[in-house]
């Protein structure tokens, strides 16, 4: 859904017909894909390629914005380096790679508005500020409940009122923001956002009940040390430091943990992927809080070395655990963040899909991989993993990914025990009788499970 969005759109940001053509703005409030999408007219690269490079970017912006925070601290430039690398790819941002979305996005702006507003370059500070508001709709929440929470600990170290009113200003600014934009939705897109689809559900009371918050609960100690050990780190410098700014971050987040905790989606629930992706924004504020103290003059600061040491605490705890992260695609940190698929396969994968979508082929059920590489040329139903009303004359799917094994089955429900691959490609097929499409160059393949 989101590399749609996102590259060679209108104002509308409208889908493709697997998504009925609905507008994404009924879904998130995302006002940066306009920008995104003027960009994508000026580059040569495909809708998934943009879609990475985007990524990249964000996780990119991310570890230049840490790295120009510690430089502030300060802190030798390639002992600044490896942290700030180190940081993009910590033990959040790799729960949310295994389900790759924009959020990150609001991390990376938010980080950089910041740093920018600490180093007092004004003007790019007002540019990230805003590049973070239009980034989803709640940006502005999770924003201002930091500023907050922050200005809330630097009043604990003795900054003057006067002095805090610049950050005050931004917070309320920020939540406003939020509030007119959810406003907004709601009115054009009743009953359509995800904050009523994913998080409240659509009645008077909460959509879960006490037992599935409680088993939720022990569900987080168990399988998300990687996002619990760090708020534990941070409160135990804290009460050792006496150093509020430590955990200021991850307090900002409590309301956030309390929504999903109560969250209508058990991803959302359980806090899967991207989903506690305003931690992240936590795991800075030691050096944040730090970097603000000093700069206005409150009466108790902790030490530079106090500041690197909570944020390599808490850094490092987030790689604890990581066992426990949803990792549908059985993706392999680092391999495979080093190792994508080559330009040449890329391409070979996008002709194929492209020429079976116009084959004559039967009912034909397809991967979810598959569509998402062509969101036009499917219907809705055609997705294998929703209930197919007759059995599919041809089961299009990868090798090796999440639609595998249900496609497996699918197939030998539905009687398929023609298997082709197509060279040069991870795309295998299941069919009635050999297939006849020379473009593609068909060759046969046997799955496990029909091995002899």
């Amino acid at each position: 859904m989101l590399a749609p969005a996102m590259w060679h759109n209108g104002w509308g940001l409208t889908l493709p017909l697997v998504w009925r053509g609905d507008s994404f703005l009924a879904t998130h409030m995302a006002l940066v894909f306009w920008l995104t999408s003027g960009i994508s007219w000026l580059l040569p690269v495909t809708r998934e390629q943009f879609f990475s490079l985007f990524l990249g970017c964000v996780q990119g912006g991310m570890a230049l914005a840490v790295y120009a925070l510690l430089r502030s601290v300060p802190m030798r430039r390639w002992s600044a380096a490896g942290l700030a690398i180190l940081f993009a790819f910590n033990g959040m941002v790799l729960a949310a790679s295994c389900n790759p979305h924009f959020e990150l996005l609001i991390v990376a702006s938010g980080i950089a508005f910041l740093t920018c507003l600490l180093r007092r370059r004004h003007g790019a500070a007002l540019c990230f500020f805003a590049l973070c508001l239009s980034t989803r709709e709640d940006a502005g929440i999770h924003l201002g409940l930091l500023l907050a929470c922050g200005i809330w600990a630097l009043r604990m170290q003795g900054v003057a009122w006067e002095r805090l009113r610049p950050l005050a200003g931004y917070a309320v600014a920020a939540l406003v923001w939020s509030a007119s934009i959810l406003a907004i939705q709601h009115a054009i897109f009743p009953n359509a956002a995800a904050l009523d689809d994913v998080y409240l559900g659509h009645g008077v009371f909460p959509p879960v009940s006490l037992v599935t918050i409680a088993t939720r609960l022990t569900f987080w100690l168990i399988y998300r040390l990687y996002l619990v050990l760090p708020i534990i780190a941070a409160i135990i410098l804290a009460e050792r430091w006496r150093a509020p700014s430590i955990v200021a971050g991850f307090i900002s987040c409590l309301p956030w943990l309390a929504l999903n905790l109560m969250a209508r989606s058990p991803y959302a629930g359980t806090l899967s992927n991207y989903y506690p992706f305003p931690l992240v924004l936590g795991m800075v504020w030691p050096l944040l809080g730090h970097g603000f103290a000093l700069r206005l003059q409150a009466r108790h600061v902790t030490t530079p070395v106090q500041a690197k040491r909570a944020f390599v605490t808490i850094l490092l705890c987030s790689f604890v655990g990581l066992w426990g992260m949803q990792n549908p695609q059985n993706l392999r940190f680092p391999g495979d963040f080093l190792s994508p698929p080559s330009l040449a396969m890329q391409a070979r994968t996008n002709r194929a899909i492209e020429l079976l979508s116009q084959a004559t082929l039967g009912r034909v059920a397809a991967d979810g991989a598959v569509v998402a590489l062509a969101p036009g040329r499917f219907q809705r139903s055609q997705i294998l993993w929703y209930p197919q009303p007759q059995a599919p004359d041809t089961v299009i799917f990868f090798a090796h990914g999440q639609g595998t094994a249900p496609a497996l089955a699918l197939a030998s429900r539905s009687g398929l025990r023609v298997f082709s691959q197509i060279p040069g490609t991870r795309l295998r097929i299941a069919s009635h009788a050999a297939l006849r499409l020379p473009a593609l160059s068909l060759a046969p393949w046997a799955p496990t499970w029909a091995s002899p």
